[in-house]
């Protein structure tokens, strides 16, 4: 599932440790100021300053709480997936992560790292 976002931003990817996504990942991980969330989160971006500025503490708190779901914002798109095939109730909760994350994005970010350009596929 996605959400279309205001405009484009950098590329960040967060999936929960463990959770078998079914790719193999050999990107580094970003690391945050919360033990929590690093021993939870796997956290891969092009440029960590951004990464850190997304996921800010009230953010990664939400997170914590929130059903695993694997979730990149890639462009002007904010994907989630999970592995397997969820009960259809799930699929209103990570619906919900996913909007949460959206609005989180703090103002800032979309005025320092907003592009004007999708990245090719």
């Amino acid at each position: 599932m996605s959400l279309k976002l205001p405009m484009s931003l950098p590329l960040l990817e967060v999936r929960p440790q463990g959770l078998d996504s079914g790719t193999t990942v050999t990107l580094p991980n970003v690391t945050l100021e919360s033990e929590a969330f690093n021993r939870r989160f796997w956290v891969h971006a092009d440029d960590p300053k951004f990464a850190s500025d997304v996921l800010h503490p009230r953010l990664m708190q939400a997170l914590l709480a929130a059903p695993p779901l694997c979730w990149r914002i890639w462009g002007d798109d904010l994907y989630g997936w999970w592995p397997g095939e969820p009960a259809p109730a799930r699929i209103l909760l990570y619906l919900a992560v996913l909007h949460r994350i959206r609005d989180e994005v703090p103002e800032y970010v979309w005025h320092d790292y907003g592009l004007t350009a999708t990245p090719s596929s």
